[in-house]
C-alpha cells in the first residue's frame, strides 16, 4: 500500500473511476491501485470521480449497445437454420443485460427477450428452443414473472 501521505493525482482518480465503471469491487480496485480500500471508498464518493464514472459507464453502455445491434444484424436467413444462432441470441441477450446494468436500469425485463425467442421457436421461425433452467426454474417460468412489470 502507498503511504497515506501520498495524495492521489488526477490519473489515479481516473483509474479508480474506470475500474469502478467496469464493475470492479472497491477491494479489487484497492489491490489494482495499491491503495487502501478506505481510500478507494473515499475517492468513489467524490462528485468529480462519480461524474467521471458515470461518463465511462455511459460510453461502455453505448459500445455494448452497438455490439448488440451488430450481432443481431449479422443474423441472416441462413443463420436461422444453424445451431450457432443460439449462441448469437445468447450473446445479444448478455450484451443487452450489460447495457441495462451500466445504465442503472433493471434487467428483469430481459425476460421479454426470452419470451420473444420462445414465441419465435414455437412459431417455427427459429429451431426448437432448448429448456434452460435458472435456479431451478425454467426460463419460461421466469419469463412470466419478469415480464409482468412491462
Amino acid at each position: 500500500m502507498k503511504p497515506r501521505t501520498d495524495h492521489l493525482d488526477v490519473i489515479e482518480k481516473q483509474q479508480i473511476a474506470t475500474l469502478a465503471a467496469t464493475g470492479k469491487s472497491q477491494r479489487a480496485i484497492a489491490r489494482a491501485t495499491g491503495r487502501d480500500p478506505r481510500t478507494v471508498a473515499r475517492v468513489l464518493k467524490d462528485p468529480g470521480v462519480l461524474d467521471e464514472k458515470a461518463k465511462i459507464e455511459d460510453r461502455l453502455a453505448s459500445r455494448f449497445e452497438q455490439l448488440t445491434v451488430a450481432v443481431l444484424d449479422s443474423v441472416s436467413e441462413d443463420d436461422l437454420s444453424k445451431a450457432s444462432l443460439q449462441a448469437k441470441v445468447t450473446s445479444a441477450a448478455i450484451m443487452t443485460d450489460k447495457v441495462r446494468l451500466l445504465r442503472g436500469q433493471t434487467t428483469s425485463n430481459v425476460g421479454l427477450m426470452v419470451r420473444l425467442v420462445r414465441e419465435a421457436c414455437e412459431s417455427g421461425e427459429l429451431p426448437p428452443c432448448p429448456v434452460i433452467t435458472d435456479g431451478g426454474k425454467t426460463l419460461i417460468d421466469v419469463d412470466a414473472e419478469e415480464t409482468s412489470d412491462l
